[in-house]
């Protein structure tokens, strides 16, 4: 009888400390299951090309749960999908204020900076658009006359427009295939951009590429090399003269 009591007080204190211990779990703990189903329903329905409908979910995700991974689907699909640019920064934006410290943050803030400069007539005030009026076109052209060799640039802001955009689209084509594990294919896209401009964000990237994925350790050296020469102020800079050491050293033991 006093067993069966001793087990039954005993029970009663598991049930009691159990009840207590989930109560007490982070919300974000207890919720992200149900919030990663709501994610993957709506990334299926996207697959569909029912974006319109997964947005929606999306959004359920980021009401009920904040869920950070719907607030970066949702900047995808309005961008690349949709095609609403200032959707697209809003819904980056705030995946940016969930996920501060995460490890995709940087390429978030590359894909919003991009997208303001490729769409200033929607991001820019319209006073302070400057336009510039057309000059005619000489009288007299002398055909004899050399002309030299267009300087590239090294910012997307001196593009005209549609080059502008042309590069934005082949820089967020190489963000993509890189997420999709493509990464020869995200190499092309960013060789590409860096024929277009001295694009410092290309070269971390193709730097990366074939630093951690591809394993070419003397190419990453040199498109690590010249990130630092094309942004010397970034606060990527530290982080990238530590990398070519590191590949410095793994190209040292290979020769011993």
């Amino acid at each position: 009888m006093l067993r069966n009591l001793k087990q039954s007080f005993y029970l009663a204190f598991i049930f009691v400390f159990m009840f207590i211990f989930f109560m007490n779990l982070p919300v974000g703990l207890a919720a992200q299951p149900e919030s990663e189903k709501l994610v993957l329903e709506a990334n299926k329905l996207c697959e569909e090309g029912k974006y319109n409908d997964a947005v929606i979910i999306y959004k359920q995700a980021l009401t009920e749960y904040n869920s950070a991974h719907a607030a970066y689907n949702l900047g995808v699909t309005y961008e690349v999908n949709i095609r609403d640019m200032k959707q697209a920064v809003y819904y980056y934006q705030l995946f940016l204020s969930l996920e501060a410290d995460s490890d995709d943050s940087r390429q978030v803030k590359g894909i919003i900076k991009n997208i303001k400069a490729a769409y200033p007539e929607i991001f820019v005030p319209k006073k302070d658009i400057i336009v510039q009026k057309k000059t005619p076109p000489p009288a007299v052209v002398n055909k004899t006359k050399k002309h030299k060799k267009a300087k590239k640039v090294n910012s997307l802001d001196d593009l005209d427009p549609e080059t502008r955009k042309s590069a934005v689209i082949r820089l967020r084509n190489g963000q993509i295939f890189y997420k999709q594990a493509r990464y020869k294919e995200a190499v092309d896209e960013y060789l590409e951009v860096l024929k277009i401009y001295n694009s410092a964000d290309a070269c971390y990237n193709l730097g990366v590429i074939y630093d951690r994925r591809l394993n070419f350790k003397k190419l990453a050296l040199e498109y690590y090399k010249k990130f630092i020469q094309l942004a010397p102020d970034s606060p990527d800079t530290k982080r990238v003269q530590e990398w070519i050491e590191q590949a410095n050293r793994s190209l040292a033991s290979e020769k011993d």
